[in-house]
Order: C-alpha cells, then sequence, then structure tokens
C-alpha cells in the first residue's frame, strides 16, 4: 500500500477515540496470533536468518479486545511506540492496522476489522475452525491468545501468490507448510470456500485485481482448452519447462512467480493447486517427452553482442576473476554460452594469464579456476591434486547425497525437488581451493556456493580428525567431523557414533540423543533436511580419507549397538 492510500496517526489518545467509534462486528474477546510466529509451531527454522524471539507478533483482533489492552495500565506503560495505519478511500469496510513496539523490543502488528465482511471478522466469528488455544499470555491479561491453524497458515500464503507482495518469501513458507501439511491436504473444502472469498477480496483491495481471465497467456503455447485438454502430466511439465525457462538453473521460483502473478487465474491456479508434483523431480527427468513452451521476448542489446568481435569478448571475460560470474555470463547471449563451453577459450585464457604448459591437461576450465581460487599454490603436484579433487566433486551429484543417506539409515528417503536441485547446484559450483592432512587430521577448504542464500558464495573448512578417543576405562577409534562457516557464524562438528544418537560414555556407548539423520530442518541451513546436510558434507571431505571416512560411519551404528549391548 503506497503512501498516497493510507493515513497514519501516531498519537495514542486520537487511536483509542478512532477505537471507541468502530462497530463491534463480532462478539469475540480472543486474539489470533498468524504469520511466522504461529508458523514456528509447526515449522522451527521457517526463517533463515532470523531468532524466533525477533518474529512480529501478528494478530487479529477485535476493536474492543485492543482498546482493553491500550488502556491497561501495566501494558500501556509498556507499550514504547504505537501507530494505526488507516487505508484511504473506503475508510467503513477496509479493516484497520495498528503496530506499536514494547519497551523490550517486540513489535505487535495488529488488524482491526471493521465490516462483517471482513476476512479477519470471518476468523474472529469461527475461531474454533480455524485456530486452536494456548495458555493466555500475561500481556493480553484475561484474554486468550488462540493460534492459527497449518490450514488457516496454509491458507494466507497460499491466496498471496497471486501478488508480488514479498512473493519469493510467501513461495517458500507455502511450500514448507504444503510439506508439513501433506501434498494431499491442499485442496479447499466446501466449508472454506467462504473465508477464502473474503480473503480474496481483501487482497484485491490491498493489491489490485489479479489478471484478467483470458483464454492464453504469452508463456504457454497452449490456449485454455488445449491445456486443459492434456494429460495431467504433460500440464505438469508444460508448466515445469516454461517456468524453468525464465530462471536461472535449476531454480524455478522466478518463471513461478511471473506465471502466479501475471498470469489468467485458471493458469495460476493450477501452478499454485499443484505446486509439489510441479517441483517434483520425475517430470524433470522426463521433461524432453513433454511438451515444449513458448517464450516471446526481446534481447535489447543482441545486436551489440553480437557484432562484438570474438577477441573482445574473451578480453571481457579475461577480467572476470569470480568462478560464480562465469555461470551467470553464460547467460548472456548464446555466442558466450558456447564460448565458455570451448575448452580452447579456457586453454587460451589460461596461457594469456598464467603462462604455457608443457604438457597437456584433462580440463583446462578445472585448472584455469582452481589457479584464480588460490594464485598462491605454486607447487605443480599441489594444482594437479586440486584439479582431480574438483573433477570428483563434480561428477558428484544429490543422487549420490541421498543415497548415502539411505544406507545410513537403512530406508529410502523422500527428498522434496527443489532440494535435491539446489544440492545439485552446490555439488557443480563449489571448489576445493585447499587440502592439507596430517596423520591424524584431514583438511578441506572449499568455496561453497549455493548453499545460503544470503551469502552465495562462502569459504569454509572440513576438518576430519582421526584417533583413540574415551576415558581410561573405554577407549574407542573414533572419527570426528567439523565444518567451520565464516566469521564463526555457525558451525557443525559430531563424532561418528553421534550420527546415529550415540555418545561414548565411561563404561560403553549410551543413546543419549536423537540421530543426526532426521527428516527435520537443518539448524545450519533450515531450507535443507537435517540428514541430507550431514551426508552433503561427509561427501565433501577431504578426498585422500573420504571412502574410509564412509565406511567407519557404515559400521558405526553396529558397532555402538553391540558395545552397549555388551554392557548392559
Amino acid at each position: 500500500m503506497s503512501q498516497s492510500q493510507i493515513r497514519r496517526i501516531t498519537d495514542r489518545q486520537e487511536i483509542l477515540s478512532i477505537l471507541q467509534k468502530i462497530p463491534n462486528v463480532t462478539e469475540s474477546e480472543e486474539c489470533i496470533l498468524i504469520g511466522s510466529r504461529a508458523a514456528l509451531k509447526f515449522l522451527p527454522h521457517i526463517r533463515d536468518t532470523e531468532k524466533s524471539s525477533s518474529l512480529d507478533h501478528d494478530w487479529i483482533c477485535s476493536s474492543i479486545v485492543l482498546l482493553e489492552i491500550l488502556r491497561d495500565t501495566d501494558s500501556s506503560d509498556d507499550i514504547n511506540t504505537i501507530e494505526m495505519i488507516i487505508p484511504m478511500g473506503n475508510e467503513e469496510s477496509s479493516d484497520l492496522y495498528v503496530n506499536y513496539t514494547r519497551q523490550s523490543g517486540e513489535k505487535y502488528d495488529l488488524v482491526i476489522p471493521q465490516s462483517t465482511t471482513s476476512y479477519a471478522a470471518y476468523l474472529l466469528n469461527h475461531i474454533d475452525t480455524w485456530t486452536y488455544s494456548e495458555t493466555p499470555w500475561d500481556h493480553v491479561r484475561k484474554y486468550t491468545l488462540r493460534y492459527a491453524s497449518k490450514k488457516l497458515l496454509l491458507i494466507l500464503k497460499k491466496y498471496m501468490l497471486y501478488y508480488p507482495n514479498q512473493w519469493q518469501k510467501t513461495a517458500n513458507d507455502y511450500q514448507q507448510l504444503l510439506f508439513s501439511i501433506g501434498c494431499n491436504n491442499n485442496s479447499i473444502a466446501d466449508d472454506e470456500k467462504e473465508f477464502c472469498d473474503l480473503f480474496i477480496q481483501y487482497n484485491e483491495k490491498l493489491h489490485g485485481p489479479r489478471a484478467s481471465n483470458t483464454d492464453s497467456y504469452f508463456l504457454i503455447k497452449y490456449a485454455r482448452n488445449e491445456f486443459l485438454q492434456l494429460k495431467y502430466d504433460e500440464q505438469v511439465a508444460c508448466i515445469y519447462q516454461s517456468a524453468k525457462a525464465l530462471s536461472f538453473g535449476e531454480d524455478i521460483l522466478l518463471g513461478l512467480e511471473d506465471i502466479c502473478t501475471k498470469s489468467p487465474p485458471w493458469l495460476a491456479d493450477f501452478v499454485i493447486e499443484h505446486w509439489m508434483d510441479i517441483h517434483n523431480e520425475k517430470f524433470k527427468n522426463n521433461i524432453h517427452r513433454q511438451p515444449t513452451a513458448i517464450i516471446q521476448c526481446e534481447l535489447n542489446n543482441h545486436r551489440l553482442i553480437e557484432q562484438l568481435p570474438e577477441l573482445a569478448m574473451q578480453k571481457i571475460l579475461y577480467y572476470i576473476t569470480n568462478p560464480v560470474d562465469f555461470e551467470s555470463m553464460k547467460l548472456v547471449c548464446k555466442r558466450w554460452y558456447v564460448i565458455l563451453h570451448q575448452s580452447l577459450f579456457w586453454h587460451d585464457l589460461y596461457t594469456s594469464r598464467f603462462g604455457c604448459l608443457t604438457e597437456n591437461t584433462i580440463d583446462w576450465k578445472l585448472l584455469y579456476m582452481t589457479k584464480v581460487i588460490c594464485p598462491k599454490t605454486k607447487d605443480k603436484t599441489s594444482v594437479n591434486r586440486l584439479i582431480d579433487a574438483n573433477v570428483a566433486l563434480r561428477k558428484t551429484t544429490a543422487n549420490d547425497v541421498v543415497r548415502l543417506w539411505e544406507e545410513l539409515t537403512h530406508r529410502s528417503q523422500s527428498v522434496p525437488a527443489d532440494q535435491l536441485a539446489d544440492i545439485d547446484y552446490i555439488l557443480s559450483h563449489s571448489w576445493y581451493y585447499d587440502l592439507n592432512q596430517t596423520s591424524d587430521e584431514y583438511s578441506a577448504k572449499l568455496i561453497l556456493v549455493g548453499f545460503d542464500r544470503s551469502r552465495p558464495q562462502m569459504n569454509i573448512s572440513i576438518d576430519l580428525r582421526v584417533g583413540e578417543f574415551g576415558s581410561s576405562r573405554f577407549t574407542d577409534h573414533m572419527e570426528q567431523l567439523t565444518v567451520n562457516f565464516p566469521r564463526n557464524q555457525r558451525s557443525l562438528s559430531f563424532m561418528g557414533p553421534a550420527l546415529f544418537g550415540f555418545s561414548l560414555g565411561e563404561w560403553s556407548y549410551s543413546a543419549a540423543h536423537e540421530t543426526l539423520l532426521k527428516q527435520t530442518n537443518s539448524e545450519i541451513c533450515p531450507r535443507f533436511f537435517e540428514g541430507l546436510v550431514n551426508c552433503l558434507f561427509i561427501l565433501m571431505v577431504h578426498p585422500i580419507r573420504r571412502t574410509r571416512f564412509i565406511s567407519y560411519l557404515k559400521s558405526r551404528e553396529a558397532h555402538c549397538m553391540a558395545n552397549q549391548c555388551q554392557w548392559d
């Protein structure tokens, strides 16, 4: 909502006066918690960068309840700043918004319904259907704070996907909720449609109407009737191809955003209703057998790029020193894409920057990248070792990571397609730049690409310590993996037994905690499963020790159980 469309009031007495005049549209004397703080009950790691204690409190409550809170002596004294936001042009039917901060720094964003046709009033009047109870908060005094149900949170996210406001965050939240609830629970029941219609009307007042419901959309070559006559797998594949064509790499969110926010509602509805199937890996694997999409677009500078001499283009690329940038440069035009896939180009680039080599090399691109990343490495053996390690890393795939996870857990693991695509991207873009070893420690330093969306590129170290650990009464061979991220922001560390929930005691092993191979959100990167993250880094340890480390891990669970039983 733009500045010209709203009126802001920061005077507390004026806010109280306005609240007193609002008609009572609900009998409820309770508050509903929605938003990310409510979602934390189901998705503990829904936010990558924010701690749960710093998330805003998003409430829905009546004007009577808010008046009582603001008039309460203790609550009133605890409020640091307050603001009311009034939508202009339709004041009588639009919801009001009150934002205030407490002395502790906590922020509260409240929605106050003014009309019985408000989605907020509907929720308060049907509160038992859409929420569940929690212990009342002191701040709310006698009023119960109720939490939004999974279904309510899913619908709130679902119907926000038609609008570009915070679309990427909304899409990620929607996908996490879908996975938590189950893909088959996405449909809307008849008794839920009334609320959905009210929420759609609210969004159209706030964000404007959706696109017109035309029969065609430029991104899809099929008209509505043709699309609806396709087999379901063909429909999903068509959407996936179209979204991928507008995106980068394997992340199709950019393309899906375009379809959801700009396409006719019948097409956007299909995407949102069948979200998980569109992300499913099987459609990627069979994509060449499915209908192709047609994209109409114009590249305004294509003539300039086409007219550049090849030598000039190579000179431009010569000054690119970040390996990640080369991946982006491939998308500039077809000529650059071709150039960046030619071995001769990388040979010329290497020799012009670092001089000639007397012998042939298997991969000039890897050699060049290795020298750019670690220019101080002069030893030929060390360079070749890094090249071999990076070649092997690029041959590793997300399927290898999942296979290791399954071998360690002895069961099949279901992994969303977007996580698999992200893992493939990480493995194909990350680089070793230093490998060291002693008799009891193996250290690998990498440039990790694509793991953290807030920091696309990070320098990390993966250290493996090998030796005898324990007490004078009980000692055993142990191997410990430690992953250190930059600036000590976070770290991952475990000994072999801990991976399976065991700890080394005074006399034997004991089952002391949960396994570290769970299918729950990882603490160091919540968009991935914990077991997937741990197996990813296991496959990234020093190449010379990796096979033995994996073999050691595969034997740990049985070893710990046998050792534990011996002393029971």
